[in-house]
């Protein structure tokens, strides 16, 4: 049923779009190449068999498919959307952590942008520390290997309350490996917040307790995530279009 609806849809915006054309006298081949990215999921979703709603169409329609590098990337999670889950995850902290001593450890490079707007929703005045653990590289998958670690050192951790910011959490052992390293120190808790989860995923023994928004298993990117270290600076979150 959803599939019949898209492939009506399709016809529609074709039209749509030879009507615009015909109405100015003129054809604007950027514009054409723009209009055409965001059919890309439809092709996505027949060929894999998904059925995705008729919002998420519209979605697909209002705001313009992305390319970052070679791949092509559609509207997933608007910058509303973001603002609004991130504001009430300040919220969450301000009722758990009133007068703790808490210390942030956003995990760059990608929790940057999310840790920045989440401390700013923040009641408490908490320490912060920036921590930088590679594990990525230009992958597109995650992987166990951490290959560096960086801001660990010199930390307060005994008898404070700990929180790891992170931007997403699909494997786990990232937050796996932190959770190990900190847990020796004797924290009076620790706990994960994250923007992004992928529980069809998680193999990691360490759930977020704190989670912006769970996910399916695809690549995304934007608001401080990255494909290849591009696509950071978007303020909304796309998913890939195409494999």
């Amino acid at each position: 049923m959803e599939i019949n609806y898209l492939l009506q849809a399709k016809f529609h915006v074709y039209c749509l779009v030879t009507l615009l054309l015909i109405d100015v006298y003129w054809i604007n081949f950027p514009f054409l190449f723009q209009i055409s990215l965001f059919l890309v999921p439809l092709r996505k979703y027949q060929q894999k068999g998904r059925k995705p709603n008729k919002k998420q169409f519209i979605q697909h329609i209002i705001y313009m498919n992305i390319q970052v590098h070679d791949k092509i990337f559609s509207p997933y999670l608007s910058q509303t959307q973001i603002h609004t889950r991130v504001a009430e995850l300040g919220a969450q902290l301000n009722a758990t952590y009133q007068n703790q001593n808490l210390l942030l450890l956003p995990i760059l490079n990608g929790s940057f942008v999310f840790a920045a707007d989440l401390v700013r929703k923040l009641q408490i005045s908490p320490d912060i520390q920036f921590v930088k653990i590679s594990s990525y590289g230009n992958e597109m998958e995650s992987n166990q290997k951490i290959n560096s670690v960086f801001g660990l050192d010199n930390l307060q951790i005994e008898g404070n309350h700990i929180l790891i910011i992170e931007d997403i959490v699909d494997s786990g052992f990232t937050v796996d490996f932190l959770m190990e390293y900190l847990g020796k120190q004797k924290p009076a808790s620790l706990k994960i917040c994250t923007l992004l989860y992928k529980p069809d995923s998680f193999k990691g023994k360490n759930k977020p307790d704190f989670v912006g928004f769970s996910i399916p298993s695809d690549f995304v990117v934007g608001y401080g995530l990255d494909y290849a270290q591009k696509g950071r600076e978007l303020d909304s979150i796309y998913v890939l279009a195409q494999p």
